[in-house]
């Protein structure tokens, strides 16, 4: 039944000439260096350090991971016919871990698997990062989704893509099927065709499952009464919850100009070092943040970071959609928001915040 499915594979597709640059030249990085991907070209000489995963270009960077492995799997199997599953995880029939690594007779099963998160046990949605680290022994078939998502993104809700240059021509480094070191750029990415590969139309379950507000009519003028501006309060150290008023450029749009653009909360200087896992969640309206859940629209998600071991500082941001939400808590008419960050792991600075509009298309 198409959309009620654990796990289903990629269709390949006609493939076009594929523009490498194969590098002559290549220090690999050390065996003992944590790299989430695969051991592949980390520097090129000892004056230049290429990043691990940065957040911008990380589903491009999965792209070209699947590509390759895919074609060194046709290669080693002699099977052009060859082509990765992947775990739907995101509709909830595939928010267990699929049969096809619970059956003891298969070789992608394994017994050291901790039983407690074997089904009936299903994602946990709230995942806040406090477990010890445990080692990704399915990344193929979750990574394949996680692209997935990328080309539901693009061809079924139409959303336009990146078109920064500088983002465009990045490139990353890649040993191909012939076991040698190329580069390739995101712009050649950004294509599923030029790939040569698609994936089959089944309709998310969640495009139509909206959040509900956890409580209807909260008075905004009386929850931020004692709140400060953004302005006042920012930028800080995110050591306890802390709650702030934030102006909206404009209220009750209409709906053209909501089918247009997207009113965004944007989290800006968010730094932090690399060396350490950073989480932190992101309410709207919300005055008591411990019986809200990720399902309600007052939460607005987690910003999540993975430690990678640079011990380097770094500075992001992160852009939370709040059109929907704002609709759902009746809010659409309040010339402001009150935004509440709480604080789940490690030691995060926040610069400041804006509302933009973001265009759709």
């Amino acid at each position: 039944m198409p959309g009620r499915l654990q796990m289903a594979y990629r269709s390949t597709v006609a493939l076009p000439p594929l523009r490498v640059a194969v590098i002559i030249h290549l220090l690999l990085a050390k065996s003992t260096q944590e790299c989430r991907l695969t051991r592949s070209a980390m520097t090129a000489s000892k004056n230049i350090h290429l990043p691990l995963q940065n957040e911008e270009p990380f589903s491009e960077r999965s792209s070209w991971y699947l590509y390759f492995f895919e074609r060194i799997c046709k290669n080693l199997l002699d099977d052009d016919t060859f082509t990765l599953p992947f775990w739907q995880w995101d509709d909830s029939s595939g928010m267990q871990i699929p049969p096809m690594f619970n059956e003891s007779k298969l070789s992608l099963y394994n017994c050291f698997h901790n039983p407690k998160h074997l089904p009936p046990k299903v994602v946990d949605l709230a995942y806040k990062g406090t477990e010890s680290q445990i080692r990704r022994l399915r990344p193929h078939a979750r990574h394949a989704n996680v692209d997935r998502m990328w080309y539901i993104y693009n061809k079924v809700l139409k959303r336009k893509n990146i078109e920064t240059q500088d983002w465009l021509n990045s490139s990353f480094i890649f040993f191909n099927e012939a076991a040698r070191p190329v580069r390739v750029t995101v712009k050649d990415s950004t294509n599923l065709a030029t790939l040569g590969y698609t994936y089959p139309d089944l309709q998310p379950s969640w495009l139509t499952c909206k959040p509900t507000a956890r409580r209807n009519g909260l008075n905004l003028t009386k929850l931020s009464f004692n709140a400060p501006k953004a302005s006042e309060v920012l930028p800080m150290k995110l050591e306890k919850p802390i709650s702030f008023v934030v102006e909206r450029p404009k209220k009750a749009r209409s709906g053209q100009e909501k089918a247009e653009a997207e009113e965004v909360l944007k989290i800006k200087g968010i730094e932090f070092d690399k060396g350490e896992t950073v989480v932190f969640d992101v309410f709207v309206n919300e005055d008591n943040t411990s019986p809200c859940n990720p399902c309600k629209a007052e939460s607005l998600g987690s910003s999540r970071t993975l430690a990678h071991g640079h011990g380097k500082k770094s500075t992001t941001s992160r852009s939370c959609a709040i059109s929907e939400a704002l609709e759902e808590l009746g809010a659409d008419d309040f010339d402001s928001i009150l935004v509440t960050l709480v604080p789940r792991r490690g030691v995060v600075t926040i610069g400041g915040v804006e509302i933009p509009f973001v265009p759709k298309s």
